[in-house]
């Protein structure tokens, strides 16, 4: 957070067990919200709707312009239950893109593991998020439902060779691994397919965050990303955490 951001932490927000103090509160917004510019004044709103056992935190930039809309919401089934968190929306103009959603994730999942979540839910939709969330390793929530479409795609467009092999991948995946091994597909030796599968597509997801697999998988992808960026993230980029 910079001196040009604003957070509200309400009362509510405060007693929901996430944090004891709007201090904290204004840490784990630092990691939450890293990878936006520190020019991009945001205003932050900590709240727990209702008495659910759910927090949500809102992050906005205060010029339209800018574009950024973060929503994060934090429940868990009873209280002293382990915490989970879900991206329920990331948007961030164009102008401001080039790693920044890498970075946010990074940075999250530090703060996650600070607070004891152990799952993140996300709907893998918005542009190519159906891809990128599957090359993270998230799995289906609704597994059935993701091989259901591809069938009937199949059906529709009998000539795709790309949907028959993508159903083809789908049939021998297990759920754990379906749409990781969909974001790998390749066609021959050299052509990759599965953002073009993938973009555009939405379904639901998760990670486990006591799951090796999905650690490794998330923990790959952020470091190959890096690796492929490295030297291209300007002074004005600088994460808040």
């Amino acid at each position: 957070m910079t001196g040009l951001d604003t957070i509200d932490v309400t009362s509510k927000a405060l007693q929901s067990g996430l944090f004891h103090d709007e201090a904290k509160a204004r840490r784990i917004t630092g990691y939450l919200v890293a990878g936006i510019p520190q020019t991009v004044p945001l205003a932050v709103r900590w709240d727990r709707p209702g008495h659910a056992v759910k927090v949500v935190m809102t992050a906005r930039s205060q010029d339209a312009q800018d574009g950024v809309h973060i929503v994060r919401t934090f429940s868990r089934r009873r209280r002293r239950s382990p915490w989970t968190v879900e991206h329920t929306l990331f948007l961030l103009g164009e102008h401001h893109r080039g790693g920044a959603a890498r970075r946010m994730l990074r940075a999250s999942l530090e703060a996650y593991d600070g607070l004891g979540v152990t799952r993140i839910d996300v709907h893998a939709d918005i542009d190519v998020g159906g891809y990128v969330w599957a090359r993270l390793g998230f799995a289906a929530t609704m597994p059935d439902d993701v091989r259901d479409n591809l069938a009937l795609a199949v059906r529709a467009r009998p000539g795709s060779y790309l949907l028959r092999e993508a159903n083809r991948v789908a049939e021998s995946s297990d759920d754990d691994d379906l749409m990781y091994n969909l974001a790998a597909l390749t066609i021959g030796t050299d052509r990759s397919c599965g953002k073009e599968l993938l973009s555009g597509s939405g379904w639901f997801g998760h990670a486990n965050l006591a799951d090796r697999r999905h650690r490794e998988r998330i923990a790959r992808h952020l470091t190959t990303e890096t690796a492929a960026a490295s030297g291209t993230i300007g002074d004005d980029e600088r994460e808040r955490a």
